[in-house]
């Protein structure tokens, strides 16, 4: 085994370095997937309620601000 080593240590570490670069190949596209999704579920969960200015101008006419700003 240590024969094998020494004198295939460049295609080992080459099997290794594509195997890492693999898995963060891999890990870069699933969390980019991930994000985007999230992203997405993010921008359509707001579409479902109706949104709209219901302001409340005799509840605001009431309200005495006067003291709140010193």
């Amino acid at each position: 085994m240590n024969k094998f080593i020494k004198y295939q240590y460049e295609l080992i570490l080459g099997v290794i370095a594509i195997v890492l670069l693999g898995a963060l190949i891999w890990i870069f596209v699933w969390g980019i997937g991930f994000l985007a999704g999230d992203i997405g579920q993010a921008i359509t969960s707001g579409n479902d309620k109706k949104t709209g200015m219901n302001f409340d101008l005799e509840g605001a006419k009431q309200l005495n601000l006067k003291g709140l700003a010193q």
